[in-house]
C-alpha cells in the first residue's frame, strides 16, 4: 500500500494542491506543476475555466449513465454513501462518501475492474480489492491562504521578460511553454 499526503487550497479561480512530491499551481493565466522527486519544471498557458458548472453537470450525467447500479447508504449520524457500479470500466465501483451536514466529499474509492499488476511496493496489506482511496480530512472551507501560495513566485523567478527557476532549483529541468498575453 502507498500513502501520499497532499494538501489543496482554492481561492476563487486559483488553486494550490500537493500530493507527494507534486506541486500544482493553476490560474486563469497559467498551469505550473514542479515534481521535486523528478526534478522537473513545468509552466505553461491556461487558457479554460478552473470549473464550469454546465460542463460538471454533463460529465456527471455521463457518468451515471454508464452505471449498472446506484445505491445509497446512510452510514451513521454524520455520513451518506453512494456506490455507483460500472459493469465494465477502469473500475467497477466507486464509492463516495459525503458530510450529510456540509455535503463535503470526505472520501472516494475506486475499485480496479482488473487486478493490479505486484510491483516492489506492493506488499499484501489486507485481503481487500486493489483499490484507489482519496480521502479529505481536516477541511477548512475559509482558510488564511498566503500569498506567495497560489503563484509561482515561490520556485521561479522574473527579470527582462525571461522566467527562470530559482537558485535552489536552478538544477531542475525546466520546460517553460508559457506565451505572455
Amino acid at each position: 500500500m502507498q500513502v501520499e499526503k497532499g494538501e489543496f487550497m482554492k481561492d476563487g479561480d486559483n488553486y494550490y494542491s500537493k500530493i507527494g512530491s507534486l506541486e500544482i499551481i493553476n490560474r486563469p493565466g497559467y498551469f505550473f506543476s514542479i515534481n521535486h522527486k523528478e526534478k522537473t519544471i513545468y509552466l505553461t498557458n491556461n487558457s479554460r475555466k478552473n470549473f464550469d458548472p454546465a460542463l460538471f453537470a454533463m460529465n456527471l450525467e455521463k457518468t451515471i449513465a454508464v452505471c449498472s447500479e446506484i445505491k445509497f447508504k446512510e452510514l451513521n449520524k454524520t455520513q451518506n454513501q453512494y456506490v455507483l457500479v460500472y459493469p465494465s470500466q477502469e473500475y467497477k465501483k466507486v464509492e463516495i462518501v459525503y458530510n450529510k451536514k456540509t455535503f463535503m466529499i470526505e472520501k472516494i474509492v475506486f475499485y480496479y475492474f482488473a487486478p493490479l499488476p505486484p510491483s516492489e511496493i506492493d506488499k499484501p496489506q489486507s485481503d481487500k480489492p486493489p483499490r484507489l482511496e482519496l480521502a479529505c480530512k481536516n477541511i477548512n472551507l475559509n482558510p488564511a491562504i498566503p500569498q506567495n501560495k497560489i503563484n509561482y513566485y515561490s520556485f521561479l523567478t522574473e527579470e527582462k521578460g525571461k522566467i527562470t527557476p530559482l537558485e535552489m532549483y536552478k538544477d531542475y529541468s525546466f520546460y517553460n511553454y508559457y506565451k505572455p498575453k
